[in-house]
């Protein structure tokens, strides 16, 4: 779930407010989360199929700035369309391969470019 909210505190508020939430909410719940500041860059990797309408609405969110993310893209048929939006591109080919085979190595690849923290990884993606 993803909650936006506005705040006015500084860094000290910011962090009781994290310790009150954690404890009074969080883990009576047994929640994972975090707060990520509007300011910070998030990481996203955005896997598409052939049907290439949802990067583009990624791309059109991007390029307006209403979406403050570095994105990695693995699209096949559109790495001009990609980069020129200067947006990283790997793409991972499925052909004559097994699925297992190209997920590690897209897991490998997250882990690489710091989209994916090795301390959520299970044993089967290592």
């Amino acid at each position: 779930m993803r909650l936006e909210c506005n705040f006015e505190l500084s860094d000290t508020q910011l962090i009781d407010f994290e310790n009150a939430f954690q404890e009074s909410v969080a883990s009576q719940y047994k929640m994972k989360w975090i707060i990520h500041l509007a300011s910070e860059k998030l990481k996203m990797a955005v896997f598409v199929s052939k049907f290439d309408h949802c990067l583009y609405d990624f791309l059109s969110r991007y390029k307006s700035g209403e979406l403050n993310i570095e994105i990695i893209s693995n699209q096949e048929k559109l790495p001009s369309v990609v980069e020129s939006f200067a947006i990283s591109f790997h793409y991972t080919s499925l052909t004559g391969r097994r699925k297992m085979s190209v997920e590690a190595t897209q897991t490998r690849l997250l882990a690489r470019l710091v989209i994916m923290s090795p301390m959520n990884w299970t044993s089967d993606q290592l």
